[in-house]
């Protein structure tokens, strides 16, 4: 690499600055421009989350404008002048992108998953709505689980419901891990049938208990931005079941409404 790049800068020199000012203006903010809002597009496209970040952190290559802007100088395609200056542009891009990615991920906004209390609902009455309601009080023991052997085509047709972005992943009766909806972005749908659940199921520490209060379970999951959790024994470890953020927020809302 080193070695690459001083083959270019055997070829720079200073005569950019005989160019026309609207020419250098040119060439510094076409492909700049251009760079970042294909970027920008394909990360849209793609459904990536924060594409501003994204596309800006596109925004670093330029070695490999610089190869072809070599090849390009010894075909005789583009004189020394308008490569010198391309090539300061494409440096330039390369040192200023690591503050700019700093900027834009500062400047991101994260999907915000969490469930959200009706309106008309004050959360003073949610707060009591869950005095002595413990996590094994809402748990669905009839449930059944997505297993790992399953495809993504298959769990995307079969399991996923409005309001839920997590999905507890069991295998015979024991916890596996939990998928996210967000990975099937990264995930080429052309691959979904031959792509199982337990190849993309991501394990988690974060668990909750039957015994302990509801609340303590939903304000762990919002910390963490997931929208279910597994439901551990404390004793056995065995896996019990799990819940969502939306059940315990359907029951604030029913338990709420009753006492008003």
């Amino acid at each position: 690499m080193p070695l690459f790049f001083a083959a270019a800068g055997l070829h720079i020199n200073l005569s950019f600055v005989e160019l026309s000012v609207p020419t250098i203006a040119a060439l510094a903010v076409v492909p700049l421009v251009g760079k970042f809002a294909g970027a920008y597009i394909g990360a849209v496209v793609a459904r990536l989350e924060m594409p501003f970040a994204v596309a800006t952190g596109l925004m670093a290559k330029g070695v490999a404008e610089i190869a072809l802007l070599l090849v390009l100088l010894e075909t005789g395609v583009v004189e020394r002048s308008v490569f010198s200056l391309l090539l300061f542009i494409m440096l330039t891009y390369i040192l200023l992108t690591p503050p700019l990615i700093s900027y834009a991920v500062n400047r991101a906004k994260p999907l915000d998953r969490r469930a959200t209390l009706p309106a008309d609902l004050p959360p003073s009455l949610a707060r009591f709505a869950l005095d002595d309601i413990t996590v094994g009080d809402v748990i669905d023991r009839a449930r059944g689980y997505p297993g790992p052997a399953l495809s993504v085509r298959t769990f995307a047709d079969r399991w996923v419901v409005p309001h839920q972005q997590d999905y507890v992943i069991v295998d015979q009766g024991e916890f596996l891990g939990i998928v996210s909806l967000s990975m099937l972005r990264y995930l080429p749908k052309g691959t979904w049938f031959d792509t199982h659940l337990g190849d993309i199921a991501r394990v988690s520490a974060l668990h909750a208990r039957p015994d302990e209060p509801v609340e303590d379970a939903l304000q762990r999951m919002t910390e963490n931005g997931l929208t279910a959790i597994p439901v551990m024994d404390p004793e056995s470890q065995t896996f019990v079941g799990a819940v969502t953020n939306q059940e315990i927020i359907d029951l604030i809302v029913s338990e709420a409404r009753g006492e008003h």
